[in-house]
């Protein structure tokens, strides 16, 4: 009745619950009986609530979240009491028919209808394409029946899709060879959907516009007919309205000026490296480096003598670990771990869903610690299906004008004049493409040759001749092995992991859950160490490096912070010297992801983004790891803790899995 508004709220530590705001006024009340995972919750006719519901220990023993459906329970707060209806894989939002108040439920093969008896038919299923490594057609994302039951909304391979519900219930239709009337309805792409109280509007949002559009002014395939291409006018045409949202929140950087005074400094840009220097940080970024000079009043000056000073490390290949989808998490370990081990940035070149985004804007803001994150947002998959260079442009739109991004991912999208226009496309539209070729060399090799910006894995056979090496260092694509993971080889992983036996490490028992440290640490295969080939992938590595090519570093996000290290000691093994696995790590990596204007140097404009060593890491690069303070954005913390030193100071970090603090803290 537009009377009243149901959410959600989620925190690691206390779970969640629903909550019901009267938009008239007055507080908020709660709806729930118990604190839990709860997402889509829903008015029903009647006024009870239904959402669905799954336990907060659950959720925390999951490592990463991906897709609609999970293990839960369709739950019914009413005048009666609390109601369990269904059990089992559920997702997507519960909705009704008009006049009814059976619940349509989505399963993983389509939306069912709940009767009061317990039984539940399959009223509908949609599918189409697929993930290149899977065989046969997808079911859809997610499934909305119309209110009036003859029509259905199917989301699939980022794009939404209109069709009419077939006569036989039960029925799935194919959305690549549909044998109703049917319609894709988006080009760019939709992120949620759904359908009006009367169901004549169809609605969806992309980024930050909610879209809508009359259901009589959608122009329809005929049954049976080849799919034509979307039929998707501008804002403005064919009753599509549009409206932004644009929420704005200040962004954080520390205020003030510091002078970290006496370090050795490795700048990793033209200045090289300076002893017994200044590093000048006002306002969040750095505003001289070098000999002491004078500084104005008010400014706070730490000793660094003895230091070595780097710039923070950027990870240009990191699946950041801990990020909860749909209902966020603002207390995350997963980010706090990178900034702790000098991760100051990572970079996420596929992140599953847009969720990423909105810890990005967290971080940004100050909601949430942790490393500042980048990213290409999800990756450009096959099953985007592409026909033509303008459904690739469309879609390239989504990330640059919706997602506002300027790094794109492609992962094996079709064939070879597909990937073709999306590096023109990027080309267009200004965007950074990368990609990666699945251990397939003439995959690699084609889309150096063809203008990607840069490729994700090593290039197979484990030693690269002189031709390849040649046209990785003269082609300017970057290069980023994540060693740390297959790559025709036992994972790196696997072998630090068995010489450091880092489950005992205290400093990451701090910023990692024991149920991540026992199953990434415990639970890992064993191989003879004379098995393992990364090292030989390094050097090659090393003579792109030395013909003159770019070298990123990523550890794939498989151990935060901690991986990103034991990366750059691969790489060492491999026979890079300390002075190029540091620039990998940092202005190589910031440059394969087009940021080295503002990351990867301590030089005067760039952001104040640096580590504190308690030891020459050009000595032996696994001094990386003794971390004495880490600045990120202006703002200093203890490497230890993450304790904040400057501009104020404070208590360090908690999480759900801390111990409990001392009496009187």
């Amino acid at each position: 009745d537009s009377q009243s508004l149901l959410f959600v709220d989620w925190s690691s530590p206390a779970g969640g619950n629903v909550w019901r705001l009267d938009l008239a006024g007055g507080p908020a009340r709660k709806v729930s009986d118990q604190p839990a995972f709860y997402t889509h919750p829903v008015f029903t006719p009647d006024g009870s609530v239904l959402a669905i519901r799954s336990p907060t220990a659950d959720r925390l023993a999951g490592y990463v979240e991906f897709g609609q459906f999970r293990e839960a329970e369709l739950v019914r707060f009413g005048k009666d009491g609390t109601r369990r209806l269904a059990t089992g894989s559920m997702g997507g939002r519960p909705h009704f028919l008009a006049g009814s108040d059976a619940v349509l439920l989505n399963r993983p093969d389509g939306v069912h209808r709940l009767s009061a008896a317990g039984q539940e038919p399959l009223l509908a299923g949609a599918e189409g394409p697929n993930w290149y490594f899977a065989e046969g057609p997808a079911k859809a994302d997610d499934l909305r029946v119309s209110p009036d039951g003859r029509w259905g909304l199917a989301l699939i391979a980022q794009q939404l899709h209109l069709f009419s519900l077939p006569e036989e219930p039960g029925a799935t239709v194919s959305l690549t060879q549909p044998q109703v009337r049917h319609r894709r309805i988006t080009a760019e792409g939709a992120d949620h959907f759904g359908w009006s109280a009367d169901g004549q509007t169809l609605w969806w949002s992309l980024g930050s516009t909610f879209y809508t559009r009359p259901l009589t002014a959608v122009a329809f395939d005929a049954a049976g007919a080849v799919p034509a291409g979307a039929d998707a006018p501008q804002p403005g045409a064919g009753g599509v309205g549009a409206v932004e949202a644009v929420v704005e929140v200040p962004r954080d950087f520390a205020t003030g000026t510091i002078v970290l005074r006496g370090a050795t400094v490795l700048t990793m840009g033209p200045s090289g490296a300076l002893a017994d220097a200044d590093v000048v940080v006002t306002d969040g970024r750095i505003v001289r480096v070098g000999p002491a000079g004078d500084l104005p009043p008010g400014t706070t000056v730490r000793d660094m003598r003895g230091k070595f000073i780097v710039p923070g490390f950027v990870d240009a290949h990191d699946h950041v670990a801990d990020i909860r989808r749909d209902v966020l998490d603002l207390a995350p370990w997963g980010p706090a771990a990178n900034l702790a081990y000098g991760v100051t940035t990572a970079f996420d070149p596929s992140t599953l869903t847009i969720d990423m985004l909105a810890y990005q804007d967290l971080i940004d803001s100050g909601a949430v610690l942790g490393s500042r994150i980048l990213s290409t947002g999800t990756a450009i998959f096959s099953f985007n299906d592409f026909r033509s260079a303008d459904e690739v442009e469309a879609v390239l739109r989504r990330y640059r004008d919706h997602y506002r991004l300027h790094n794109v991912k492609q992962y094996r999208s079709g064939n070879r004049r597909v990937r073709q226009w999306l590096a023109q496309g990027a080309a267009k539209l200004g965007l950074t493409p990368t990609s990666e070729g699945g251990l397939a060399a003439k995959l690699d090799l084609t889309q150096i040759i063809d203008g990607f910006a840069g490729n994700e894995h090593a290039i197979p056979p484990v030693r690269l001749h002189d031709d390849v090496v040649q046209l990785l260092a003269r082609s300017g694509t970057s290069y980023d092995l994540t060693l740390q993971i297959s790559h025709g080889g036992w994972p790196a992983q696997d072998w630090f992991i068995a010489r450091d036996s880092p489950h005992k490490d205290a400093k990451y028992a701090r910023f990692a859950p024991p149920s991540f440290r026992e199953q990434k640490f415990l639970e890992r295969p064993w191989h003879d160490f004379a098995e393992y080939r990364f090292p030989q992938i390094a050097a090659s590595a090393a003579k792109v490096v030395r013909a003159g090519g770019l070298l990123a570093l990523g550890a794939h996000g498989e151990v935060p912070g901690l991986g990103t290290h034991w990366e750059m000691q691969a790489h060492a093994m491999g026979g890079l010297t300390p002075e190029e696995v540091l620039k990998a790590a940092t202005i190589g990596s910031a440059t394969a992801i087009g940021r080295a204007a503002d990351l990867g140097s301590l030089e005067p404009g760039t952001l104040a983004d640096l580590v504190v060593l308690d030891a020459d890491p050009r000595q032996d690069i696994a001094n990386t790891l003794k971390i004495a303070e880490v600045m990120k954005g202006g703002r200093l913390y203890a490497g230890e803790t993450l304790a904040p030193l400057w501009p104020t100071a404070g208590p360090p970090p908690r999480f759900w899995f801390s111990p409990p603090a001392p009496a009187g803290r």
